[in-house]
Formats: C-alpha cells, structure tokens, sequence
C-alpha cells in the first residue's frame, strides 16, 4: 500500500490523540517529535497513566498529567492546598509546592510551568 503525505497526517493526528499535546518551536522540531511518538506507539511504549480510580476533581485529573507527579502526590498537593479548580491551580506558587516532603525545587518549577501552560 502507498502512503502519501494525507495518510502521514491522518495517522500522526490519530497517534497524537493517544499521546500528548506538543509544544515545539518550530515545523522541523514538530515532524522530529511526531516521529519519535510514532516509533513509541510502533514499540508499544505508550505514554499514559493508569489511575487507581475515576476522579471528580479538575485540579488533581490536571496535575496526575505532568511529568513526575504521581497519583500520590497530586492528592497530596489536592489535599493540602484544597484545591478543586483551575483557578485554584493558579494560585499555587513554588513556595507552596516546596512545603511539601518529596517535592524539591525542580519539581515545584515543572508543576508551576505546567499549570500555567494548560
């Protein structure tokens, strides 16, 4: 079977539904990151979280889907700082982040960078 550049885009359309939003600085970065998301899906590495169990709260679905935070932590963070929307996310500041035990400085700067890219 021919694939042709509109089969390409169907099929990285369809594989980045499955995986994640790319943020890149440029046409060429994109393709690159296309491609190496496709080779994952091809190997069966797929990039996803399994949760524990269904949740009705924004601010934890939000940040159970940023790097390094696990299921533990983001219900630690939920819990903490009562946090229930986006716009509680918001408010979060990397000193509020520090207070909590396994998170260090890098990991308070991705979850800060994180919510405000949403």
């Amino acid at each position: 079977m021919y694939f042709d550049e509109r089969y390409y885009y169907n099929a990285i359309t369809l594989l980045n539904t499955f995986t994640t939003v790319l943020e890149v600085p440029d046409e060429q970065t994109a393709f690159e990151v296309m491609r190496l998301q496709a080779k994952k899906c091809i190997e069966n590495k797929h990039i996803y979280k399994h949760l524990k169990g269904k949740t009705n709260n924004p601010s934890f679905n939000l940040l159970i889907n940023i790097k390094h935070v696990d299921e533990n932590l983001a219900n630690e963070i939920v819990t903490r700082f009562k946090l229930y929307s986006f716009s509680d996310l918001l408010k979060l500041t990397q000193e509020d982040l520090l207070e909590i035990t396994q998170v260090n400085m890098k990991i308070a700067d991705l979850i800060i960078k994180s919510i405000k890219s949403f």
